[in-house]
């Protein structure tokens, strides 16, 4: 079943990029000393570093790569 596996990298690809995405702005609006301190009161830093590393823990790069693969086997896979 290729569709569900495509529908199901896509939405790790999407969450992963997109949350992260708003850590690294909640980061840049707060500033270096509130933002990024491991010390600050708001702990933005250690959602960042979680963050950053979920498109490490299963490569993204690779599941674009699967999803184009996946994509090959089955022509009739929409995305939308």
């Amino acid at each position: 079943m290729p569709s569900v596996q495509i529908h199901l990298n896509t939405l790790k690809l999407a969450a992963s990029e997109l949350t992260f995405r708003a850590a690294d702005r909640m980061v840049q609006l707060a500033g270096l000393a509130t933002g990024y301190g491991a010390e600050s009161p708001l702990p933005l830093e250690r959602t960042f570093r979680d963050l950053r590393s979920a498109a490490l823990n299963y490569s993204n790069d690779r599941l674009w790569t699967a999803n184009g693969t996946l994509s090959w086997a089955d022509r009739a896979v929409t995305l939308l």
